[in-house]
């Protein structure tokens, strides 16, 4: 195998280079691109929401029947469970459905005991260590 010869390297380089800022230096959108995006985000949106809402009738229609058929054949049937909706995130920090008290930082986490560190009593399992040998 040759090794790289210094021309060939610096050729990679400088081709790496070059790539890399006209990635770096792409214009801003227009605003008829920005309009477009909108448009096909909007789009996107209602499409999602019309294939929910024929997913939940698809189900229920389904439930629906399975329920009558199982009083039919002797099925057990639990009683049909209400799906709460998710609400919709009242900031742009929070996530639907959680709670902006659970959307938060973490509080800081409680000190890690450890045995190895000498933290925390050796566990009632570990073997006494007056009996050597065992």
């Amino acid at each position: 195998m040759k090794p790289f010869t210094p021309a060939a390297v610096l050729a990679t380089v400088l081709l790496l280079l070059t790539q890399a800022q006209a990635v770096a230096a792409l214009p801003a959108p227009t605003p008829q691109q920005q309009q477009a995006a909108a448009v096909s985000a909007k789009s996107a949106a209602a499409e999602v929401a019309r294939a929910k809402a024929e997913l939940s009738a698809s189900m229920d229609k389904i439930s629906t029947r399975w329920r009558s058929n199982a009083e039919h054949n002797g099925w057990p049937a639990s009683p049909a469970v209400a799906v709460a909706k998710a609400a919709a995130p009242t900031s742009a920090g929070e996530t639907a459905g959680a709670s902006p008290s659970s959307t938060k930082a973490p509080a800081a986490a409680a000190p890690v005991r450890s045995e190895k560190n000498g933290s925390a009593p050796p566990s009632a399992d570990v073997k006494d260590p007056a009996k050597k040998g065992l």
